[in-house]
């Protein structure tokens, strides 16, 4: 009997015309690796998702052997991690599996060492580079020791190194007599399968030999007639660096940069030079982690550097890598009109950019003008965000893994998009990861390759830069575009969930209940003493407790001055309901508000109030590990599991809400980032014309807010939790 059986396989989704699945029909055996091929749109995820339970097939059209456990990888791997520190995520699955400490243990252990990161157990997953993510998302399913594995295009987001590293676990895994299916657009992918699987508009086409598929004038040339990779620059005529163009139209100027919350002391670029010549298209090539978006969004105005400039006379625009997410617009030509609106073009004139913009990057306006943004497939929305941007027409376009997630036809296709547009004048810098199409670009920038001698810094070598200047080209300094304090904030928000300092204090060194313990007594009791004097003493306390913590009292003065019209606001609202005195306490009197010496002692009390919590939870959240927080959590509500208290779940759900903020965090800066690219965010003085600005997040944001809620429903799923 085989491992799989699918038997005239059809699938709609609801509420919707759109026919994923048309009749289909494969066998899948023990032991045998698979590859899913097609175009966006095909079926593929669908299939993918139906045969690990995630939908639901029609009655008999799939037939799995009992007993057997399946497990799947997404592609983004931010969609599969559960906890907040690496050996609890690998550890999530067997728990649920209700195994023995020691054999959990056991799991973990061997799980994450077959993916090289046994080193990163204690280590945050917000700290992973998206290689090692990608890892620890197969080593949390690995963990439940799953007869089937899916790979959902798990490889598309990863560098070439953390892509090769990544499949040389799927070989070994593979060895040891495990079934995979692995859904993928990459051809070299493929190949490593035994058999393939193609959909094509939701029909499988073809079931066979990988060899039979790709044999010359076979299966893979019918439908991708220019498979046999056709190199339109030859290597010889790319150069590591670009030096001294006669005419440049981008100018980074001796830049440093590091994130605020970068661990190491060492910024992320140093003393960074670089021109990029007027009308050329430029490729900017390295590994995850080397700066590659980050060098974007410096040229667009998103990051500012700390030292030094980027020059150009006018701010380019940026495509961001996932920003298809962030469309505003509820049918497809509106979205392409919304940047064009907030430059106040109007009428025939934003018609004719519209459809240019649309035809160019080969959604035919008349086709997709109407069609809603939600329907469209991962590959129509990429291209109506380019749309988006193209309309705008800057000179200087940036481009950020244009291609990323996209079949080789519409891979092909953005491509010769980029070279149009190069070829009309502009100037065109774009990352990717895959070599084939660099080659495409008249130029390419290695970060990795360009690494300084001494290694300190990524990039603080001149000598093998531009050292041009622009004094010839007249380019001025980018203006940091409106919106960005928002972005920061967005950026920020989620930072409190990064806890724990790594300052070694006497408040570090208590044990995670009796951190709770101390935090809950002073907060509390700063909170609910009804006496002036003891509040004081209180607070003397908790000043204590900070410096104990050795939490910086700069900090906390400067904190509190931030919130000071807040708790104005908060003690005038007060001082309204005091009742009003009687008249021999009064003090000060005017129309309805009374002061005595009452009311002041209230005011005292909730000033100091809010301070003793304000100081208190900062020190707490600055003292305590993510993963004390839970062990905290743990051990204090243990007493109450004897009485049926469900511990574990709400220990999941405080890590759930560790993972779960940061992660909406980067969807509101994404929405934010493409807002501001597109004008959304632009001056507006009178309060309700920037309430009016603002609107346009809220939707998409909810929107992806309601998505990350079904990914984690899925993921949890996925790891057997009920």
């Amino acid at each position: 009997m085989p491992l799989i059986k699918v038997a005239n396989l059809s699938f709609t989704y609801e509420n919707t015309n759109v026919h994923a699945l048309k009749n289909i029909s494969f066998e899948v055996e023990q032991g045998e690796y698979i590859a899913i091929l097609g175009m966006n749109g095909s079926g593929k995820s669908t299939l993918a998702r139906i045969l690990c339970g995630f939908l639901e097939a029609p009655e008999n059209s799939l037939v799995l052997e009992k007993n057997k456990r399946t497990g799947i990888v997404f592609q983004s791997p931010e969609d599969q991690i559960i906890a907040g520190i690496v050996k609890n995520d690998t550890a999530f699955g067997p728990e649920n599996l209700k195994l023995s400490s020691q054999e959990i243990n056991a799991r973990v252990l061997s799980s994450l060492q077959n993916v090289d990161l046994l080193g990163k157990s204690e280590s945050k997953t917000s700290a992973l580079s998206q290689g090692q993510k990608q890892k620890l998302a197969f080593a949390g399913i690995s963990a439940l020791h799953p007869e089937i594995l899916i790979l959902d295009e798990p490889t598309s987001m990863l560098d070439p190194k953390s892509r090769s590293d990544f499949l040389a676990v799927m070989e070994e895994w593979h060895k040891e007599g495990k079934t995979l299916i692995h859904v993928t657009h990459d051809f070299e992918e493929a190949k490593k399968a035994e058999r393939i699987l193609f959909l094509n508009d939701g029909v499988l086409e073809f079931q066979g030999s990988q060899k039979i598929f790709f044999a010359p004038n076979g299966m893979a040339e019918k439908f991708f007639p220019f498979s046999k990779v056709t190199k339109v620059f030859s290597e010889e005529k790319n150069i590591q660096t670009i030096i001294n163009p006669t005419e440049i139209s981008l100018l980074f100027d001796n830049i440093t940069f590091s994130y605020k919350t970068q661990i190491t002391e060492e910024p992320l670029f140093s003393n960074f030079t670089l021109s990029i010549p007027k009308g050329k298209m430029v490729a900017l090539m390295g590994g995850s982690g080397s700066g590659k978006s980050t060098l974007l969004e410096i040229a667009a105005g998103l990051l500012e550097p700390t030292e030094g400039k980027v020059k150009c006379n006018q701010l380019p625009l940026i495509a961001l890598q996932n920003a298809e997410k962030a469309l505003f617009a509820e049918f497809a030509a509106d979205d392409v009109a919304f940047g064009l609106r907030n430059k106040n073009i109007q009428g025939k004139k934003l018609v004719e950019k519209v459809k240019e913009s649309m035809n160019l990057v080969g959604l035919p306006f008349e086709e997709f003008k109407d069609k809603k943004t939600f329907t469209l497939s991962g590959g129509q929305k990429r291209k109506l965000l380019l749309a988006g941007i193209i309309a705008l027409n800057s000179q200087v376009l940036l481009f950020d893994e244009p291609t990323a997630g996209l079949d080789p036809i519409n891979r092909n296709h953005i491509m010769d998009l980029l070279r149009k547009l190069s070829n009309s004048g502009k100037t065109i810098l774009f990352s990717t990861h895959r070599q084939e199409e660099s080659l495409m670009a008249d130029f390419i920038i290695d970060l990795d390759k360009i690494k300084n001698t001494n290694k300190e810094n990524l990039c603080d070598n001149q000598s093998i830069l531009s050292d041009f200047s622009d004094e010839n080209n007249n380019l001025d300094s980018i203006k940091i575009p409106s919106g960005v304090g928002l972005l920061d904030f967005f950026r920020n928000c989620g930072g409190i969930f990064s806890a724990g300092s790594k300052e070694k204090s006497l408040v570090q060194k208590l044990s995670p209940c009796a951190k709770y313990i101390v935090f809950f007594t002073l907060f509390i009791s700063g909170l609910v003493i009804p006496n002036v004097k003891i509040s004081l003493v209180i607070l003397g306390v908790i000043f204590l407790y900070a410096i104990f913590a050795k939490y910086s009292l700069k900090k906390i003065f400067f904190s509190l001055i931030k919130f000071i019209p807040l708790i104005l606001i908060f003690l005038f609202l007060q001082l309204l309901l005091i009742p009003k005195p009687p008249a021999e306490e009064i003090l000060w009197s005017w129309k309805f508000i009374h002061i005595s010496e009452k009311s002041i002692s209230a005011i005292c009390l909730i000033l100091i109030h809010t301070i003793c919590a304000f100081i208190s939870l900062a020190v707490f959240v600055y003292s305590i590990k993510e993963q004390e927080v839970l062990d905290g959590l743990k051990g204090i509500l243990k007493p109450f599991s004897f009485c049926g208290f469900p511990v574990r779940h709400i220990v999941l759900i405080a890590g759930i809400v560790y993972r779960f903020v940061p992660l909406l965090a980067e969807e509101g800066a994404c929405i934010v980032k493409v807002q501001i690219v597109r004008g959304g965010l632009g001056e507006a003085k009178v309060f309700f014309a920037k309430v009016k600005k603002t609107l346009p997040l809220l939707i998409p944001l909810f929107v992806n807010t309601i998505k990350r809620s079904d990914l984690l429903a899925e993921a949890l799923t996925a790891r057997h939790y009920s």
